[in-house]
């Protein structure tokens, strides 16, 4: 048995889907705490905070948060690349509908690079400084533009690629 481009694809995601996971159980405390402490920010001060960590837990959400982010939008994408690799193979012998899978492919990749950079682009301050991104409402939702319009543009690859396949079987039939 051979393995081809898309299943080593599909086994990277697999790896970038464990390491997202075991991260994401690994931050679920501090992430909770810092939603306490971005909604109540008079939560420092209730018992059971453990005052003299906060400043570490407070730089740790960011980097959890950072690669986190860019795991789980590198799995989507690599599974993303892994089908268009497959169906590569199934549309070079029409004419049309590989313009338009290189034009799918195109996109993707783009929408894959800012995707897996939309945690550094709503948020570029590292450590303590990352508390400015979401320090007024008008900078929160700044920072959740950004990670709403990663969401939207990964829907329209996801239609760009069924529309290919689609096209496909339309051209063939």
């Amino acid at each position: 048995m051979r393995l081809r481009l898309d299943d080593y694809l599909l086994l990277c995601s697999t790896a970038c889907l464990i390491a997202a996971t075991g991260l994401l159980y690994y931050g679920t405390p501090i992430i909770f705490l810092a939603a306490e402490l971005t909604f109540n920010p008079s939560a420092v001060f209730k018992p059971g905070i453990n005052q003299s960590n906060l400043l570490h837990d407070v730089n740790l959400f960011q980097e959890i948060n950072w690669v986190y982010l860019a795991l789980s939008w590198t799995t989507i994408f690599l599974i993303k690349f892994g089908f268009l690799s497959l169906f590569r193979q199934l549309v070079d012998r029409v004419p049309p509908v590989y313009r338009f899978w290189k034009g799918t492919l195109v996109v993707t990749v783009l929408v894959g690079a800012f995707a897996i950079c939309d945690g550094f682009i709503a948020c570029p301050k590292p450590g303590l400084d990352a508390a400015e991104c979401t320090a007024t409402p008008e900078l929160l939702n700044k920072a959740l533009a950004v990670g709403v319009t990663a969401i939207i543009l990964d829907m329209l690859t996801d239609v760009l690629s069924s529309y290919s396949t689609v096209e496909l079987f339309i051209v063939t039939s």
